[in-house]
This record gives C-alpha cells, sequence and structure tokens, in this order.
C-alpha cells in the first residue's frame, strides 16, 4: 500500500512538535516570554525515601514548570480559547464576558448569581458584629460608617455571559438587611448604577473600579462624612476634570497571558495644581505576618485643616483609588489594609484618634468579616 506524501508530512510534523521544546532548550531558537502567573514555579525537591510515592508528582511538576516555550504555548492556549472560540481558559479563575469584558470567577459569581446567600442566622450575626464595633468605636468619640463595594458584575450584568443568569447576591441582601435594621451602611449600588451612563466606572479587563469609578464612590462617602461635620463639601467635577487616559490592560488580561492585545480608556479627576492633600508615610504600625503588600499596608494624606475630621479607613484593594479624593476633606486621613481581615483595628484608632472610621468591604470579601469576627470578639 503506497503512503501519500500529506501523511509523512502529519507525521513529521507532529514527531518536530513533540521534540520541539527539547530542541529549543538546547538550541534557544525561540526565546519564551515572561510568565503571567501570580504564583512561584515548582522548585526541585529533595526526595524522601519513605515517601517515594510523593517522587513522580515531584518530578512532573519541575519539568512542566520548565518546559522550553512553556509560556508562549500557555498565551497561545489562552488566545485560541479567548478570541476563536470565545470562552475562558478552564485553568484561569475568570470568565470572559461580552464584547471584550473579562470578569472574575470563584465568590465574585457568587454575588452575581444568588447561590450562596446569607443564612438568617448569618445576616444577624454580621449586624451583632457591626453594632459591637460600633459600639466600641463611639467610646473612642469616632464614628462608625460601613460601605459595601459592588463586585463589577452588579454594576455591569449586562456584559456578564448569557450562561450566567444574574439574582440578587450576598452583598446586596446585607444591603438591605442592614437598612431595614436601621443600621448605617452607606449604598454604593444606586449611585454607581447611575453614573455608568455618563462614562465607564469599572475596568473592562480588571475586577476594579476606575479612577471615575472611585470618585463617585468618594463622594457619597464625603456626603456621608458631612451628616457629622457641616464643614466637609463633597469634590465638583468642575474643579475635578475628568481626563481621558489611555492604559495597559488589567489583572484579568494578565492572568489570560494578553499584554499588548488590549487597551484600557480610564478617566481620571484630575484638579489642577494637583491634591490639596499630600501624601506622607506612616510607620507607626505593623502589617500583619505574611501580608503580601506591606508597603500598602498604612497610607495617610494630610490637609491638616482643623476644620475638617481625621479619618481612618479599613480597606482592601478598592479602597485605594478612592483614598486621595477621600483625603481632600480629611484633615488626616489614614487607610490601613489588613490583609482582608477588615478588623476593628482598635491599636489604631486609640493611635490616630479618628473622628470617623470607615470600613469598606468588596462584597465577594464580606464573609472574611464572618471568618475573623470570632478573633475580633476575643
Amino acid at each position: 500500500m503506497k503512503l501519500s506524501p500529506n501523511y509523512y508530512i502529519l507525521i513529521s510534523g507532529f514527531i518536530l512538535l513533540i521534540f520541539f521544546p527539547a530542541i529549543n532548550r538546547v538550541t534557544k531558537l525561540l526565546p519564551d516570554i515572561a510568565s503571567n502567573e501570580n504564583r512561584k514555579l515548582s522548585s526541585f525537591q529533595r526526595f524522601d525515601t519513605c515517601k517515594l510515592e510523593h517522587i513522580p508528582g515531584y518530578v512532573e511538576s519541575y519539568l512542566v514548570d520548565r518546559v522550553s516555550i512553556r509560556n508562549r504555548m500557555i498565551k497561545l492556549y489562552n488566545q485560541l480559547n479567548i478570541f476563536v472560540f470565545k470562552s475562558s481558559p478552564v485553568s484561569i479563575k475568570a470568565i470572559v464576558g461580552k464584547n471584550g469584558w473579562f470578569f472574575m470567577s470563584g465568590e465574585e459569581i457568587k454575588t452575581y448569581n444568588g447561590t450562596a446567600l446569607f443564612t438568617e442566622g448569618e445576616l444577624n450575626a454580621l449586624k451583632h458584629e457591626l453594632v459591637r464595633r460600633k459600639q466600641i468605636i463611639e467610646s473612642h468619640h469616632a464614628h462608625f460608617l460601613f460601605a459595601i463595594v459592588p463586585n463589577k458584575s452588579n454594576i455591569y450584568p449586562e456584559y456578564m455571559p448569557d450562561y450566567i443568569t444574574g439574582s440578587i447576591g450576598y452583598g446586596k441582601q446585607l444591603l438591605v438587611y442592614l437598612q431595614k435594621n436601621n443600621f448605617p451602611v452607606i449604598d454604593l449600588y444606586t449611585p454607581l448604577l447611575n453614573s455608568k451612563i455618563t462614562r465607564p466606572i469599572y475596568y473592562k479587563t480588571d475586577n476594579h473600579w476606575n479612577d471615575y469609578g472611585a470618585f463617585i464612590a468618594a463622594n457619597v462617602i464625603l456626603h456621608e462624612f458631612k451628616k457629622y461635620n457641616n464643614r466637609v463639601t463633597p469634590l465638583s467635577l468642575t474643579t475635578y476634570k475628568p481626563l481621558k487616559t489611555v492604559e495597559a490592560p488589567g489583572n484579568i488580561a494578565h492572568m489570560f497571558s494578553l499584554g499588548n492585545e488590549s487597551r484600557e480608556i480610564n478617566y481620571v479627576p484630575t484638579r489642577a495644581g494637583d491634591f490639596v492633600s499630600e501624601a506622607k508615610k506612616l510607620n507607626a504600625y505593623t502589617p500583619p505576618e505574611g501580608f503580601a503588600y506591606p508597603e500598602e499596608y498604612q497610607l495617610a494624606r494630610y490637609t491638616n485643616r482643623d476644620s475638617l475630621p481625621t479619618v481612618l479607613i479599613i480597606r482592601d484593594s478598592f479602597g485605594k483609588k478612592p483614598f486621595p479624593y477621600i483625603s481632600e476633606q480629611c484633615k488626616k486621613c489614614v487607610a490601613i489594609y489588613d490583609a482582608w481581615h477588615y478588623g476593628l483595628n482598635e491599636a489604631v484608632i486609640q493611635g490616630e484618634q479618628p473622628d470617623i472610621v470607615l470600613l469598606m468591604v468588596v462584597e465577594s470579601n464580606l464573609k472574611n468579616i464572618m471568618k475573623y469576627m470570632k478573633l475580633e470578639s476575643r
């Protein structure tokens, strides 16, 4: 039987494809690209003769992490999924939405589709924990405010994929529950939904809000500050004019190994002559052990205007962009990023003696309050 020349071409190509990474490691014909994985590659393990069954796994992990052009192949795989098959790479904790919008999966999806709502007991426990903190903060002669930061999917549900059905998530559930029980919670959902008509307020390729969304949130918070200090004046878009900027793609794009394939449009509210408040280093407190971002644990900005309140913000990554805008109407504003514990941080309260303590929690992390509140109450 005579075989077609195409058969030999196919076999040769297949063999070359299999052995190319090994050949390339020696010849270095095609250099690899930088990795976008947020993890440390597997290291070579010293074998324990008492645990021989683990050796194949150690060797496989080590070799897979060091295959020649590995990062190029991962990027190609991700691009085929996103641009050709319009789906999310199965190994990545994010999803591809409509019109180039990317969303985180996992807990953020649960805040969108209503599959993990709080029980009545959990809602009551959260309320009691917040009341406990409010009482302690008021004993330090300060006011306590609580803000739930909406996940991107609950502000832009129209760009979520059709196979994921939206419903009330547990962030909105807690907001409504606290409002019904007369606890002072700041509603950011309504003003953000109203503001997205004017300009984008969240990044397309990142799970965070952009500078314009952060500005809107900061102004809502400043309106709440004004209830306790009438010298506080919300910021104006006439003074802080939104300047259009083009930025590199966000964190989800990097998870998908997309670098130059996309760009973000951002609108940054900018004041002529820069901010009124001035950033200063604050090294008064020790970050939690093992915290991945110790340089962001404590931030401080000052206007030194005695008529304005001193404010302490307990935040996560969403609190970074609103922080400079909030600081514009504070004598001093300190922001603490306590490794997603969202704790009371009473030592910081004693050190700073704030007039207002603001707890800002992105809704997909609300359960962290429950996770750590036993430690807090102790």
